[in-house]
């Protein structure tokens, strides 16, 4: 009930930001490549994470709003693929290492939700930009080499925040754009207790850094 009642919220956040602007500003395209990890944290036991980050594809498409020189906002939605990857030396069943390493690989797609706020400051052609906002991600696949059985178990909806920085050039009404962000989640994607004697306990989040190369259209901007 919580999670569906902050998802109407954000909608609504979004909705009333678009009817008060009353006008699309400009469209944002921004696909890009993900860096993303987890962390583990066992319950009750000390285990080293061996875990890395692994690529994956982003697809943000954005709206932003309001004619204002320095302020802006953003409704964002869009596609990414989070998870990890763990390689992992090879041995032999005797226990003798035979020099050779395996890859396993988690991966889970999300489709996202975010209003953010943007602040932004024209010099010239060029324009530099940061911005900040809450997400929301929802669960459209999983797949792991290293976890497997626990979908039923994964938390679908997982709030969290974006925020980075861009640096865009334009030409009149087109502008491209390199854009770094960081998805950092408040809630857990899975999190058990510890029962004594028969599980350690184990909680798991995700972690994502973005580099996009985008275009944004301005409506209404003369060439």
């Amino acid at each position: 009930m919580k999670k569906a009642f902050l998802l109407t919220s954000l909608i609504i956040f979004m909705a009333t930001a678009a009817l008060q602007a009353q006008v699309v500003k400009s469209i944002g395209l921004q696909p890009g490549i993900v860096w993303a990890k987890q962390s583990r944290d066992y319950k009750d036991i000390s285990i080293e994470d061996y875990l890395s980050y692994r690529t994956g594809f982003h697809m943000g498409v954005n709206l932003e709003f309001l004619q204002h020189e320095y302020f802006s906002i953003l409704a964002e939605g869009g596609f990414i693929q989070k998870g990890n990857k763990m390689e992992v030396n090879v041995s032999t069943p005797e226990g003798l290492l035979t020099g050779e390493t395996k890859i396993f690989k988690t991966s889970i797609k999300y489709a996202y939700l975010s209003p953010m706020f943007k602040l932004r400051k024209e010099f010239g052609g060029f324009v530099p930009y940061l911005f900040a906002g809450p997400r929301i991600d929802y669960q459209l696949s999983y797949t792991s080499d290293l976890l497997a059985g626990l979908e039923n178990d994964l938390n679908k909806l997982i709030f969290g925040l974006s925020y980075g920085l861009g640096l865009e050039y334009m030409f009149g009404p087109v502008g491209v754009a390199a854009v770094f962000q960081h998805q950092y989640d408040l809630s857990k994607l899975y999190n058990k207790e510890a029962v004594e004697g028969e599980y350690t306990g184990l909680s798991i989040k995700n972690n994502a850094f973005v580099l996009d190369l985008g275009v944004r259209f301005y409506l209404g901007k003369d060439e």
